[in-house]
């Protein structure tokens, strides 16, 4: 399945479901719900109201979440943005050299320590 609801749990109340189809969910039942992370039940449940409404992400919507983060920070580190301040410029600096904040600057980054303590 593709669309809107294919990154999200599938969640519904145990009791709403047809004695035909709880032997089908025994494997997705935690407590009184029916908790599914993909879409594997959904040519069976697709009309149950609840079934797409929870709108958390699944495995699969936190891996684009984490692409989308990623790619969106790589830009600013980077310093593909238009217009860099020379405080991105110092920040991208010191995530390419660890030394530079550890040695070279420590007054400007006083709560960052890269040395071993202790």
């Amino acid at each position: 399945m593709q669309g809107p609801n294919m990154l999200n749990y599938r969640r519904d109340s145990l009791e709403k479901l047809s004695e035909t189809h709880r032997e089908r969910v025994k494997p997705f039942v935690r407590g009184e719900q029916v908790v599914v992370m993909d879409n594997r039940l959904d040519a069976y449940f697709r009309e149950l109201p609840a079934w797409f409404g929870d709108r958390h992400p699944n495995p699969a919507g936190y891996h684009v979440i984490g692409d989308e983060t990623a790619r969106f920070l790589a830009k600013r580190i980077r310093g593909k943005e238009e217009g860099e301040s020379s405080a991105t410029a110092r920040g991208r600096r010191a995530l390419a050299s660890p030394n530079l904040i550890a040695h070279g600057e420590p007054e400007r980054f006083p709560s960052i320590s890269l040395l071993p303590s202790g």
